[in-house]
């Protein structure tokens, strides 16, 4: 209910609204896209400064987003598990 996209965001945002599941996706700086050119980019500072790429400030948002985005796809799949299975359904 409410979830007008089909993508990992919109849903999970809407299950948590609704009390189905319990991960927060708080409203970050990017997308899966902006994480691609964001992580592209670190890659190139990190080449440059001679770092480790998790060094870069960009990288830590980008891990902490993908962190997030994990831990939705995992609730999502448990939540499907328990309420919409064949067994879920029998009970």
């Amino acid at each position: 209910k409410d979830a007008f996209g089909f993508g990992l965001k919109a849903i999970a945002k809407n299950l948590e609204k609704h009390g189905l599941t319990n991960t927060t996706w708080e409203d970050g700086p990017t997308d899966g896209l902006g994480a691609m050119v964001g992580a592209w980019h670190c890659d190139r500072i990190s080449r440059k400064d001679k770092i480790d790429m998790i060094d870069t400030e960009i990288m830590k948002g980008i891990r902490k987003y993908n962190i997030i985005d994990c831990k939705a796809m995992w609730d999502l799949i448990n939540y499907l598990r328990e309420k919409h299975t064949d067994k879920a359904l029998a009970s």
